[in-house]
């Protein structure tokens, strides 16, 4: 029996599965494999905010040429983008935290259920580790010092974004396939699969939005009385709106060109009915776009090119 026992524990099989799998763990199957499950993580999370910023204030004018340049020339940027942060993030956190939990799974070892709560775990350890890297270099080219609530929040996101895709480069290195496209086979059907969840998320959101589950941004109705205040940057500029409309501005910058004051007249002007901006003539004379909600409405205008979002925005002097 007892030879019977070593030779079961020294059996070529059991050697040859062992050394497979953590050889596996570094070869070309599991890299594709993480990648895929990562740019597939990417695509339905772009989808998701996506739909998200579809109910919130948006930050820029999205026009249909817009669209037509962001179909065009955006979307392979981004692809090409994910496919490089997908490969990086599996080499820096995907496969150590495969290779940890492995010689965790060895050392204390683990059931194959075991995966699925080990992985998670060393997923989290290895996140925080390279989260604690990343602060130490931040802190010492910029002399700052993140709160703990963003570390805590940058902590969670990289777990979450790291373990299905440790929990399919495990799976892949544990159940190697024969022959030296299994690995791109495997990959394709993980990114097949995430590509399919985007575009059904995709369809889903756009079924809620058009039966009016949920409600696309529309931008604030103001009454006079609603405008009446002193507006503030942020920065020290403030805009005061009389009932009578009188309007004094102090430090308003100027289309980002400097600083402007003095006093005027403004009134609202709508145009259609979810359009409305309030008219600023005199000094610092403008057109200000009416956003935000009603609860917390802003006024803003854009710097330059609508397109790219960059915002100049007024919020009442309480809300500051």
């Amino acid at each position: 029996m007892q030879m019977t026992g070593q030779a079961t524990a020294r059996s070529p099989l059991g050697q040859g599965v062992n050394g497979a799998c953590h050889r596996d763990i570094w070869a070309g199957r599991t890299i594709l494999v993480s990648t895929a499950a990562l740019v597939a993580e990417m695509a339905i999370g772009g989808v998701a905010l996506m739909l998200i910023g579809l109910s919130q204030d948006p930050e820029s004018e999205f026009t249909g040429l817009g669209l037509v340049f962001t179909t065009v020339v955006i979307l392979p940027m981004l692809a090409t983008v994910s496919v490089i942060l997908g490969l990086l993030a599996t080499l820096i956190l995907v496969l150590p935290t495969v290779w940890l939990a492995r010689r965790a799974k060895g050392r204390w070892g683990w059931t194959r259920k075991g995966a699925v709560w080990g992985v998670p775990l060393v997923a989290s350890i290895v996140s925080a580790a390279l989260l604690l890297v990343g602060s130490v270099l931040y802190t010492m080219a910029s002399g700052a010092v993140g709160s703990p609530t963003v570390h805590a929040w940058w902590w969670l996101a990289l777990t979450a974004f790291s373990v299905p895709s440790a929990l399919l480069a495990w799976l892949a290195a544990s159940r190697p396939e024969p022959g030296s496209g299994s690995g791109l086979r495997l990959a394709l059907r993980v990114f097949a699969s995430g590509t399919a969840g985007a575009v059904g998320l995709a369809l889903w959101g756009g079924l809620a939005y058009a039966t009016g589950l949920v409600k696309l941004y529309e931008p604030p109705h103001l009454s006079r009385a609603d405008v009446v205040g002193i507006w503030q940057d942020g920065s020290g500029g403030t805009l005061e709106l009389a009932a009578d409309g009188g309007a004094t501005a102090h430090r308003l910058s100027d289309t980002g060109h400097g600083h402007c004051e003095g006093t005027g007249k403004w009134s609202l002007e709508s145009s259609g009915t979810r359009s409305q901006g309030l008219e600023l003539a005199g000094a610092c004379g403008t057109t200000w776009s009416i956003g935000g909600t009603s609860e917390r409405p802003t006024l803003y205008y854009y710097v330059g090119d609508p397109d790219e979002g960059h915002r100049y925005t007024l919020l009442r002097g309480s809300e500051r």
